[in-house]
């Protein structure tokens, strides 16, 4: 862990991981949303060492807007699947 993206984005991944072991159901459709938002800040964690600054802070900002539970409802096919209640 050199760079400011390697702790942000760790901070980032661990408040995920916390949020979602203490403030969720720990469904399926939960963890998708999780896991779309980790990989947005594994891959922002790249780009901002690769020093494209912008771009991985919009990443990181997307990865926190996914981490919002029911964010993907409606719009995603897969989570469409995974959502029993859908008609």
């Amino acid at each position: 862990m050199i760079t400011a993206f390697d702790f942000l984005t760790i901070a980032c991944f661990c408040g995920l991981v916390a949020a979602f072991f203490v403030w969720t159901d720990r469904d399926t459709r939960t963890l998708l949303h999780m896991l779309i938002a980790g990989v947005a800040f594994a891959i922002a964690n790249q780009v901002g060492n690769a020093g494209l600054t912008l771009f991985a802070l919009v990443l990181i900002v997307a990865g926190l807007r996914l981490s919002e539970p029911g964010h993907l409802v409606g719009c995603c096919p897969a989570v469409k699947m995974l959502d029993h209640t859908a008609g």
